[in-house]
């Protein structure tokens, strides 16, 4: 199965996975599950450092998570672009 999709992942200042949120699904229902277990699988993530901690409580990270037959890649979403 190969295929990408788009998920906003959401951590708290203690490195706690508070979502991982699929905006664009993949049309294998398994990758979605899958990426969403990767990404638990590496909890918890760094705290905050102090500068981030007084920007906000909660880091959103966007990604697309493109499967291929060479493994998984990962490449940032630009702010203000769309999904397609």
């Amino acid at each position: 199965m190969y295929d990408s999709l788009i998920c906003t992942v959401e951590i708290d200042r203690h490195g706690n996975v508070v979502d991982v949120v699929i905006n664009k699904p993949s049309k294998y229902p398994v990758l979605n599950r899958a990426v969403r277990q990767i990404v638990h699988a590496g909890a918890p993530y760094a705290r905050f450092t102090p500068e981030m901690a007084r920007e906000g409580y909660i880091l959103q990270i966007v990604r697309t998570w493109s499967f291929t037959n060479k493994g998984l890649e990962t490449t940032a979403v630009r702010r203000g672009a769309k999904a397609p």
